[in-house]
């Protein structure tokens, strides 16, 4: 049960992190960083579903999304 909510958490916690770059909160210097850094929250959230698909059946967390 510890390690679902682990995944879960980490993937509130990385969607809230891609939401704030998308909304342009937080800028990398150049804009290939920004792309770098979106795409690296994109597959870790992915695969951070997948992991959670595998143990529960469902790929979206029970919690609901923080707040931005």
């Amino acid at each position: 049960m510890y390690e679902i909510e682990s995944i879960e958490y980490k993937i509130r916690r990385l969607e809230r992190g891609l939401l704030v770059l998308l909304r342009g909160r937080i800028r990398p210097h150049t804009e290939a960083e920004t792309k770098h850094s979106i795409m690296t929250y994109a597959k870790e959230i992915a695969s951070l579903k997948k992991q959670l698909y595998k143990l529960t059946g469902r790929c979206t967390p029970s919690t609901p999304k923080w707040p931005v």
